[in-house]
């Protein structure tokens, strides 16, 4: 059974248990899953939203000016310890906007004499565009003292003021606590999430990973990671897209219910912005090591390219299918510890890149622009990354695509690019 940890308590509440300890609707409240719990006294057009963090609704607010959204009262017995949110802002193509908004965070519990309280505020050009980002405002220690032991009326409020070249904002996930849920069976698989209905956002990214796609929440993904990994323990972060949360995997041999308890606890504690769950990696990691040591010594000649798939704890290793003895001996020696991926391999450009860009590459046309892992164009300007070691250089937009080579690893720069500034110690 899953257990739910929360940073009020160092027990374990089973789900089931806590959602019977709710008022019914209040997990749909929280969720957006039943949009009929929300409302606006200002006369915000709300609708649901296409595109979620968590479950299968969301909801959209599609106007702009000041308006409030708020939850109907419901019950929670719990000390709220966190006002969090996932937010997607949405605007049209444009060159730059200075300010889109601001989206302000409120609490209000009568049976305790609160009333609008104000927890905090955040700029929507802080938060991005384009994908859910997790944005928390963390509760003050005088007003966790006035909600403690929870609130019987609990509701929650949003204030969001637009700019007028914001065309929707969506919200989802709600958190009111820093949760890690825990579940003692072994991960050996996730559910294969369906993608025959799936849209894609202006950046491409498929409606069934918008939970995660956001740059906030990556980074906040990236500094679990780090502290994690600093548990013996520990073993790495899987993904479980149908359920819409990242998966800390525990040592198989190590991870009994005391052990998984007190990790999820000590997780707790380190506020994580992103929905988790802590389970026993499907092998441990003495048979992990093993396995990695066996591929390394398997073909000195010519190393193998293999990565452990967290998920299944798996190591794939991508062959080219004219291998067949090389794939027939892979499964022969590994049988179920290795997967072979059979990939063609040979040159790709370099369109979608992630930093540090290494030379030219591909452009696009964007939902916000030309764009390329090479350089970036920004108004009239181009940032060029150019290579490993250089800082960039500002160039004069004078271009045309085919002056652009794709296939070299360093930026050339022709003639028609025209120098107008650079950056740390590169110089033209």
């Amino acid at each position: 059974m899953a257990t739910l940890l929360a940073c009020s308590s160092g027990e374990s509440v089973p789900v089931t248990e806590r959602s019977q300890a709710w008022a019914v609707g209040a997990e749909e409240v929280l969720g957006f899953e039943a949009l009929s719990h929300w409302y606006s006294t200002t006369g915000a057009a709300l609708r649901p939203g296409s595109m979620t963090s968590q479950g299968s609704t969301s909801l959209k607010k599609v106007n702009s000016g000041y308006h409030t959204v708020e939850s109907l009262s419901f019950s929670f017995s719990e000390t709220p310890q966190t006002l969090g949110v996932d937010v997607l802002v949405e605007i049209p193509p444009v060159q730059a906007v200075a300010w889109l908004g601001q989206l302000q965070g409120y609490l209000e519990c009568p049976s305790k004499n609160i009333y609008n309280e104000y927890i905090d505020a955040v700029g929507l050009e802080d938060v991005g565009t384009g994908v859910f980002e997790p944005v928390y405002f963390d509760l003050s220690r005088a007003l966790r003292d006035r909600l403690s032991g929870g609130c019987e009326d609990l509701v929650v409020r949003f204030a969001l003021n637009l700019s007028e070249y914001v065309e929707s904002v969506t919200l989802d996930r709600v958190q009111l606590q820093y949760e890690v849920a825990v579940q003692n069976t072994p991960l050996c698989g996730v559910d294969e999430v369906d993608t025959s209905s799936a849209t894609e956002d202006v950046y491409g990214n498929p409606s069934y990973q918008a939970w995660r796609a956001g740059g906030r929440g990556q980074l906040e993904l990236l500094r679990l990671q780090q502290e994690l990994s600093e548990m013996p323990d520990f073993l790495g972060i899987g993904v479980d897209e149908k359920s819409q949360r990242y998966v800390g995997l525990v040592d198989r041999d190590l991870a009994n219910d005391d052990t998984l308890g007190a990790i999820a606890r000590d997780v707790v504690e380190m506020r994580p912005k992103v929905p988790l769950r802590l389970q026993p990696s499907c092998r441990s990691r003495k048979k992990l090591e093993r396995t990695k040591s066996a591929l390394e010594r398997f073909s000195p000649e010519s190393p193998l390219a293999f990565y452990l798939e967290q998920e299944t704890g798996q190591f794939v290793v991508s062959v080219n299918p004219a291998q067949r003895r090389l794939i027939a001996k892979l499964k022969r020696r590994f049988k179920s510890a290795v997967r072979v991926e059979e990939i063609s391999f040979g040159q790709h450009d370099r369109e979608t890149d992630g930093e540090p860009h290494y030379g030219a590459a591909a452009i696009a046309n964007g939902a916000y622009g030309p764009c390329t892992a090479g350089f970036v164009v920004d108004g009239a300007l181009v940032v060029v990354p150019l290579q490993q070691g250089t800082a960039p250089l500002v160039l004069e937009r004078r271009f045309t695509r085919d002056q652009i080579s794709t296939r070299s690893t360093t930026m050339a720069k022709p003639k028609a690019f025209q120098p107008i500034a650079t950056h740390g110690t590169w110089s033209t």
